[in-house]
């Protein structure tokens, strides 16, 4: 007895520290780089004679950002995270200078030519500034001295307009303003230079709505133009779209590019002073992305001994080489998917040596992985590919934490980029795994639970939208960090878990049932019964369980259609539940009302207190502005509801409720109505104000409650991610586990 004594006072003051040690929020995983979240798509290239920049679409944030990487000849990429553009706008074109790189693109309302330097070290010189108003950019072009610029003047907005050529100088300041084609109508201008001249080349529409066209082109400098007038090359008559011409010159004449009414791509030899035109020679059938120089993709470039145009069709890039008429001498593939998914939209910039082409890769069958922007290094003169880098490097976001209690340690898991990982804890916060443990190569996690030894971790299994099954795994609470064991469930949404230690229930729905299950303790289900009736014409929404008593306690959301006549329709949404036996013997066969006293109550969560459950739950109190409330009710350990069908009013402002018991108090969460922000907070009983409310700014809703589990009493950690700014990323989402006491000393997140 002594001896027990002497050790609990030695071990006072160990828990002390332990108890105090606890404040704040901790990551749980460190951030790491890979693809970007969602799609990215690359639109435009150059280089300086030895490195190269690209301008690529980001839409990692939800929007269409532009950003911009740095990448050498070898293909090693300098900005991981891409430099993050001011506003740029659609269709943008980049060009080497002489001393920096010139991004530029249109503003359409009104009409403006607007441009933005970036130096070769990634830092913006300046810009976005207007290079010209009342004009809107054709095609961009460099000749290693002068930057022209082919754009339409739009003095007024519909009708004729001038056809203009603007000189730049390296510092994109105007040099000279040349006049092409006055009282024009035909579409969009491209131009080349062979080394003493620029040509022109467009489409005319002469008689609008009418099925005839025409392709013109007209020699120029910096002088004016050196023709007297543009001079007709092509003629047909179409009822369809015939492209506006790509053209490129082997430092004589020119080859022009173009595709006629047939839909064939042909390719046509010019003389230097565009007198005399060779026939067309067919291309072979790829697609081909036109309008080079504004760079919606790789123009026609000449490397020395043949011109290069890129074509693809969805699984290769394919370069096809021109001899000096334009007729195809041979093709080489210089990417392909080898497998699932698809590849487009070639964009290539040489410098002198070798061709860096940029392209949208998506290598994947699932539709819901989105696209990506990756560079191969081409030798220019063998078109032999040596590399493949990826472009649009990315901090994974890490999103939907979960964190379970295994008394001596955690286990959190949650989603990063598109796979699931996992992570044991110290009660602390600190990492006791030195890297995390993939789960699965995609998921999202539905539920994590402590089953007296180990933890079980359940996740929908999705293909093209549609879930296909759900999937269990054991990850041990003691020793190396593994996965093994569980199951898969074929046409199951997993909704959530709970054990006592002995027992461990898991709740999924099935085309509009719900039902639960046993998870055995290698993670394998055995049995499964119906809580709800599959006849009632009645959907089923979020669910929650808890044990207690022996038993379990399930709430659910029940919605059903107003019995009046309304467009559109009006749900009226209650709060049910049933108790389930370990053994899976509904104890209230038909279930009993929990919350009905409105038509919208919605996101039970459950508890056990060690006498009776708490359910909680959002509900709308009726004003316009659709505000929920946080009400409560218990339920008795034989099934019956306490106190008014309406519950017990919480707070307000408040949906997606989760609620847990530390051993003394309810610990709540919840997020505020319409807002990226969650709260957290005490509650001693039923009726009573919360206390030590929290709130958590930035937290990225996902429309799934905060989950957090108990540590000590008047401790408690919650897990969720929020939008956090990183020196090396910028803007990121992040998982993290924040310890909240019961009387905290300042507000847990700034």
């Amino acid at each position: 007895m002594r001896q027990t004594q002497i050790s609990i006072v030695r071990l006072i003051p160990v828990l002390l520290a332990a108890m105090t040690a606890f404040a704040g929020e901790v990551p749980i995983s460190s951030l790491a780089e890979g693809a970007a979240v969602r799609s990215q798509y690359v639109e435009a290239g150059a280089s300086d004679g030895t490195d190269y920049l690209f301008v690529w679409v980001d839409e990692r944030t939800g929007g269409a950002e532009r950003r911009a990487t740095r990448v050498t000849r070898d293909g090693v990429v300098l900005d991981r995270e891409g430099i993050r553009l001011p506003f740029v706008g659609y269709r943008n074109s980049v060009v080497w200078t002489g001393s920096s790189y010139l991004i530029v693109w249109g503003e359409t309302y009104p009409s403006t030519i607007r441009g933005l330097r970036i130096d070769r070290d990634g830092k913006i010189i300046d810009g976005p500034r207007t290079l010209k108003a009342d004009a809107y950019p054709m095609s961009v072009l460099a000749n290693g001295s002068q930057v022209v610029i082919a754009y339409h003047g739009h003095q007024e907005p519909y009708g004729p307009f001038d056809k203009r050529a603007l000189f730049l100088d390296d510092g994109a300041e105007i040099v000279a303003d040349v006049q092409l084609d006055t009282d024009a109508v035909g579409g969009t201008t491209n131009i080349a230079w062979n080394g003493s001249h620029f040509a022109a080349v467009w489409v005319d529409d002469p008689e609008p709505h009418e099925p005839g066209y025409a392709v013109e082109a007209i020699r120029f400098d910096v002088t004016g133009a050196l023709d007297p007038a543009p001079r007709q090359l092509l003629a047909g008559v179409s009822s369809s779209y015939v492209a506006t011409p790509s053209l490129a010159s082997d430092g004589t004449g020119f080859v022009m590019i173009t595709r006629a009414a047939d839909d064939r791509q042909a390719a046509y030899r010019l003389s230097s002073d565009l007198a005399t035109m060779g026939l067309a020679q067919l291309l072979p059938a790829l697609n081909y992305e036109l309008l080079p120089q504004l760079n919606i993709s790789s123009p026609v470039l000449w490397n020395g001994s043949h011109y290069l145009i890129l074509g693809h069709d969805g699984q290769a890039i394919t370069a096809v080489r021109l001899n000096r008429e334009g007729r195809p001498v041979g093709t080489d593939v210089v990417e392909n998917t080898t497998g699932a998914g698809t590849l487009a939209n070639p964009v290539a910039a040489m410098n002198g040596h070798d061709l860096l082409v940029a392209w949208t890769g998506r290598f994947s069958a699932d539709p819901e992985i989105g696209s990506d922007v990756f560079g191969t290094v081409v030798s220019a003169s063998t078109l032999d590919p040596r590399s493949r880098t990826l472009l649009s490097v990315g901090a994974q976001q890490q999103r939907r934490p979960l964190v379970a209690s295994g008394g001596t340690n955690l286990l959190a898991v949650w989603q990063e980029g598109v796979a699931l990982y996992g992570r044991r804890l110290a009660l602390d916060g600190s990492p006791l795994d030195e890297v995390p443990l993939r789960l699965a190569e995609r998921g999202t996690p539905s539920a994590v639970v402590f089953n007296g030894s180990d933890y079980i971790v359940v996740w929908p299994q999705t293909v093209s939208y549609s879930v296909k099954a759900l999937k269990t795994v054991r990850v041990p609470r003691d020793g190396p960090l593994r996965a093994d064991g569980g199951t898969t469930l074929a046409d199951a949404v997993p909704v959530a878990a709970a054990s006592d230690g002995v027992a461990t229930l898991l709740l999924w729905t099935k085309e509009n049932v719900l039902y639960a299950g046993r998870i055995n303790g290698d993670g394998s289900l055995s049995g499964e019964v119906a809580l709800t009736n599959p006849e009632a014409e009645a959907g089923i929404g979020a669910a929650a369980i808890s044990a207690g008593n022996g038993e379990f306690l399930v709430a659910w959301e029940e919605n059903r259609l107003h019995d009046m006549i309304a467009c559109p329709p009006i749900l009226t949404s209650t709060i049910r539940g049933t108790r389930v036996s370990p053994d899976l013997v509904t104890l209230d066969a038909s279930g009993f009302d929990i919350a009905v006293a409105g038509h919208d109550e919605r996101s039970p969560a459950v508890t056990w207190n060690g006498h009776d459950w708490l359910v909680v739950w959002s509900a709308y109190t009726g004003d316009p502005s659709y505000t929920m409330e946080l009400r409560g009710r218990h339920v008795s350990r034989a099934g019956v509801a306490e106190g008014a069908v309406e519950g017990v009013f919480i707070t307000t402002e408040a949906h997606l409720p989760a609620v847990t018991w530390d051993g003394s108090h309810y610990f709540l969460t919840w997020h505020e109505t319409y807002a990226t922000k969650a709260r957290a907070g005490y509650l001693t009983a039923l009726g009573r104000p919360v206390a030590s409310e929290t709130r958590l700014e930035n937290v990225i809703l996902d429309w799934s409650p905060l989950a957090a589990v108990p540590i000590r009493p008047g401790l408690a950690a919650a897990a969720y991610s929020r939008t956090t700014s990183e020196a090396l990323y910028g803007d990121v989402s992040r998982a993290f586990l924040n310890f909240l006491n019961l009387t905290p000393r300042r507000r847990a997140v700034r």
